[in-house]
């Protein structure tokens, strides 16, 4: 149960790297071009990564506060050996962590 709850973080990352893709790509900011098709995958250019990094890692800092208090929420809880219904839980949707 633990491991279901920290996925939840996991989850929430995700989710924000998914609509920054969608957003990018509604703004112009992410083109096909800068990709290319390796078998079945879509790779990178090296050359354009620093711009991606950068656009996702932005995103990530306006969050590294919520993420930060889940983090330690949870290891406090862990490493007090608590039940799994007393970790934190992440709302993906408000971006917040609510504390038992």
């Amino acid at each position: 149960m633990n491991l279901f709850r920290l996925m939840k973080l996991s989850a929430f990352i995700v989710y924000m790297i998914d609509w920054r893709v969608r957003k990018g790509i509604n703004l112009g900011q992410f083109n096909k071009e800068d990709f290319t098709l390796i078998g079945h995958q879509w790779q990178l250019e090296y050359k354009k990564a620093n711009l991606y990094s950068m656009i996702f890692l932005e995103d990530l800092l306006e969050n590294k506060d919520s993420i930060f208090l889940y983090l330690r929420g949870y290891y406090r809880a862990f490493m007090k050996g608590k039940n799994a219904s007393e970790f934190p839980i992440f709302d993906m949707k408000s971006k917040s962590i609510s504390l038992p």
